[in-house]
């Protein structure tokens, strides 16, 4: 796309405006206050107050995310500017981006480059921390690598969310409970005992949600040609969950406290549902296709193509006809909502995990902390791979996705002299079980069969077998014939079943210094040495020789073309690059039909003998250097150099190139490193009423940890360089408006891969190592030197909260509107033009009345105010990409929400 845009369209106008307004209007002297509320984080394993941390922070206090109406971490995108977070085709699918960057979800033995911690523990991925955050304190937004501190290295960033831990002095008790459309439902109650006065404490949280799915799935009803695994009207990515949490606070001595916490939770839910869309609604960009030459094609209209054929077997409900020749698909607009699925979406989640911190404070001065936890996290679910209401493929579920994590972190921090010093270490033993079942449906056949004939100019009408067209020879009819035969028949006999077992071990020594240089002047020195190593084993079940079918197809053109047995034998594989040509060109249509009954990963068996055991470990120095300078009270100013680090590892999904050589493949990828370079201004104003801070950064990314869908199968590609540079502004501002605050940012980020590089001594060609099995397409080619997938230049975020009394002090009222405007960004993995969502503003707000002291409260709320409707993530359907376009589906956003919440507190 076109970088010579409006970026001040009037979606944009609305949210920068009121950025940047709030910013200039910090000249006005009439704004001193004397209040001085210090906003202190964590963000170094110390309180400090965030003005006196060299790092780039937003600090979300549990107010905002009471008005906000966050639940999850997936919503923290409505309050912090530089964070994305999207989720695709399940709730484990989700990825959260900083600065542009993250790890592509789908695929559980890539790491995540932004980390996720409660209470110190660490979630082995971005979708292991999706669930009801209950009672938060507070949540930090560290952006930019964090490579000495925390748990794991992290090279995008983290956040931490710190609840709301037991009080030894003062009972209470508070519930929740909120009505909103979409039948949402949802019930909290907390309770704090002090069971020992200045001793013991006892904190428990419960939580349970419902809600209906924002997907209308099967409008028309149940497709008529099949029989069996057929679904009517239902809707899809529904809410169904609770959630426990139990919390001890010990003070065994004045110097010694311990806390103690259990959680569980579990979501039973239909997630996640997908709609086929036009992209001419949605960003007026024609759908374009990318040939082996890597040339872009014609427009394409909506509708053509593979979506045919799809109606033509019910994938798009009942009605199909002349009028209405795609049936309930209709016109494709992405506001619409409709989904078609033969087989459910359900997705069950069961996570749960106990953890112990104890703090003691020696009489040296110094402080050791010790935080060990176990974590299980288990997903299964099922799902209608193909996206229609056509049976074609599916996932069973009956197996899933098993995170069994223990860590245990050791502080020891303290002072002495002008030195702030603190060393650590830190351990990590992970454990990933994963089953993963694809099957064909009922209508695999019929629909290869209808490929088939449309190939040879023939009709597209399901189920009567092969109709060439008339100008087919002999021969061509008996191999399409002998390709129908082989092709299976009935659901389930196509397909496989795969068993990985990985386990990580992870040790790291790490220190983090403070040196005072002087009043003021600081210098801070951090440095960490991990050593990782990753154990994997996996086991292959292939249910269909798919190499039978190709075989017999050659040999059976080679007969009736009376050809010596061997001719075509070079052909007979799945290396789309060689092709018959010369006297056997009248060969080439025929070759690539017959592999691409063969090449998908579905039915290739050649791992099922093998299986592999693989074994690979990594020792990475990662840290940094940041020196801070005070040039007034409230001024100060800071640069950093750091070195971040994400640990490499296995891709644990069924990955074919096009020609498989044999043996036990490496499905290894190697560790992902960046080196990181920061500059930032920190300014407070009028007794810090207002907090302005500016932030300028260049993060380079060396073997950039690439996650792509080409329409067939997930993979994993190491990008050998990623150039991500950009400028941030936050502000937070108690107005002299007695009870208005406002709080904002605005991020512009530059996030670019860097060239193919094509001599084979330096890496291969990055782009050529992902090409889709059938038809050879480089799916990588639209990358080098382009943005980053789901990575806007700009984005910019307010929050307005304005408190006051009503009724002479009786009781206060609450009015609170945020806004987050998203530039134009590409959220397809293969960066297709078609994938492009333009930008939009999301709105959220609430207004409430409260008693005086706050025992009571009751809300009107709403979010995405406006019902803007836009995409996440889009992607080719399987299976549905050929020469005559794509067919591409979207996971949207959430539409318009509103509600009333009442809560009680004693």
């Amino acid at each position: 796309m076109s970088k010579k845009k409006d970026l001040f369209g009037a979606g944009a106008r609305a949210a920068l405006t009121i950025a940047l307004g709030a910013s200039a209007l910090a000249a006005t002297p009439a704004m001193a206050q004397e209040e001085d509320d210090t906003i202190v984080v964590t963000a170094t394993r110390r309180d400090q107050a965030l003005q006196d941390v060299p790092i780039a922070v937003t600090p979300v206090t549990s107010e905002m995310i009471q008005n906000s109406g966050i639940r999850d971490v997936q919503d923290l995108t409505s309050v912090a500017p530089s964070l994305q977070f999207n989720v695709s085709e399940s709730e484990s699918s989700a990825t959260a981006r900083l600065r542009g960057v993250g790890t592509q979800g789908s695929n559980p033995g890539l790491e995540s480059a932004v980390g996720i911690f409660v209470d110190g523990v660490y979630r082995a991925r971005n979708g292991v921390a999706l669930t009801d955050l209950g009672e938060v304190q507070q949540i930090e937004v560290l952006r930019g690598p964090q490579g000495t501190l925390f748990g794991r290295n992290t090279s995008a960033g983290l956040i931490t969310i710190t609840t709301v831990q037991p009080d030894l002095n003062e009972f209470e008790a508070g519930g929740e409970a909120t009505y909103g459309d979409f039948g949402e439902t949802r019930l909290s109650a907390d309770l704090n005992i002090p069971l020992s006065e200045d001793v013991l404490g006892l904190r428990v949280f419960a939580a349970m949600a419902e809600r209906d799915g924002f997907m209308s799935m099967n409008n028309d009803g149940a497709n008529p040609l099949l029989a069996s695994s057929n679904l009517t009207q239902h809707d899809s990515n529904t809410r169904d969950m609770y959630t426990l949490r139990g919390q001890l606070l010990a003070q065994f001595s004045p110097n010694v406290e311990g806390r103690f916490i259990l959680d569980y939770s579990e979501r039973d839910e239909f997630c996640c549902a997908a709609q086929v869309y036009n992209p001419m609604l949605l960003n007026g960009n024609p759908v374009t296709i990318l040939s082996a030459a890597g040339v872009e094609g014609a427009p394409i209209p909506f509708g053509a193509g593979r979506q045919q054929l799809i109606a033509n077997l019910g994938g798009y409900g009942p009605n199909v006809s002349a009028l209405t020749p795609l049936g309930a698909l209709g016109a494709g607009n992405i506001d619409d909502r409709n989904g078609f699925a033969n087989r459910d979406y359900a997705q069950s989640i069961e996570d749960y995990g106990a953890s112990a911190e104890f703090n003691w404070e020696m009489n040296s001065g110094t402080t050791l902390t010790s935080i060990t936890a176990y974590r299980n996290w288990t997903q299964n679910g099922r799902s209608d791979s193909d996206y229609s209401q056509a049976d074609l493929v599916y996932v069973p579920g009956g197996g899933g996705t098993e995170f069994q994590t223990f860590t245990q972190e050791l502080r020891l921090a303290g002072e002495w002299g002008n030195l702030d010093w603190l060393v650590g270490a830190f351990y990590s033993d992970e454990q990933i079980n994963r089953q993963f079942s694809f099957f064909t449906g009922s209508q695999y056949g019929d629909y290869f069969r209808m490929l088939d004939n449309v190939l040879v100019g023939g009709a597209q009408t399901p189920g009567i077998g092969n109709v060439p067209g008339a100008g087919a020879s002999g021969v061509v009819n008996n191999l399409y014939d002998e390709i129908d035969v082989f092709l299976p028949a009935g659901a389930g006999t196509g397909g496989y079943t795969d068993r990985y077992h990985q386990n990580g071990e992870s040790i790291a020594l790490f220190t983090h210094n403070i040196f005072s240089l002087g009043e003021r002047t600081d210098l801070t020195v951090g440095a960490r040495f991990t050593h990782e190593r990753k154990r994997l084993t996996a086991s292959f079940h292939t249910i269909f020789d798919g190499e039978a079918m190709l075989d017999a197809a050659i040999s059976d053109a080679e007969l009736d073309a009376g050809q010596a047995p061997g001719t075509l034998a070079a052909f007979s594989n799945c290396n789309t690059a060689v092709n018959p040509s010369g006297a056997l060109a009248g060969f080439a249509t025929v070759i690539a039909v017959a592999r691409s009954g063969y090449c998908v990963p579905w039915f290739r068996d050649d791992l099922d003998a093998v299986g592999y055991n693989q074994e690979r470990s990594e020792d990475e120095w990662s840290g940094l250097v940041a020196l801070r300078h005070e040039f007034t009270d409230s001024i100060s100013a800071y640069a950093s150099a750091s070195r971040g680090y994400k640990g490499g590892g296995f891709n644990l999904d069924r990955n074919f190139a096009s020609v498989f050589t044999g043996g036990a493949p490496d499905t290894s990828f190697a560790a992902e490193l960046v080196d990181a370079y920061e500059v930032g201004i920190k300014t407070g104003w009028f007794n810090n009423a207002l907090l302005l801070n500016l932030a300028v950064y260049q993060n380079q990314y060396e073997n950039f940890q690439l996650n792509t869908f080409n329409g067939i199968q997930f993979v994993v590609t190491s990008v050998p360089e990623v150039e991500v540079t950009g400028a941030e502004m936050d502000f937070i501002w108690r107005t002299p408006i007695d009870g208005l605050a406002l709080q904002g940012g605005l991020a512009y980020n530059d996030a670019t891969y860097g060239a193919d590089c094509t001599p084979a001594a330096t890496c291969g060609g990055w782009v050529s190592q992902n090409r889709n099995p059938i038809t050879g397409e480089p799916t990588l080619a639209r990358l080098p030197n382009s943005q980053l997938t789901n990575s806007p230049e700009i984005t910019a975020t307010t929050a307005f909260t304005y408190e006051r009394p009503l009724f002479n002090g009786a009781l206060n009222g609450l009015f609170y509107l945020d806004a987050r405007y998203v530039d134009d960004q590409n959220t397809g993995s293969d960066l297709r033009p078609s994938k492009v969502q333009p930008s939009y503003t999301l709105f959220n707000g609430r207004i409430g009345i409260s008693s005086a002291d706050d025992n009571w409260s009751l809300e009107l709320w709403g979010r995405n105010l406006t019902d803007e409707g836009y995409g996440q993530i889009m992607f080719d359907v399987p299976l549905q990409l050929g020469s005559a376009g794509p067919t591409q589906g979207a996971f949207l956003g959430d539409p318009r929400t509103y509600g009333i919440t009442l809560r009680v507190r004693h």
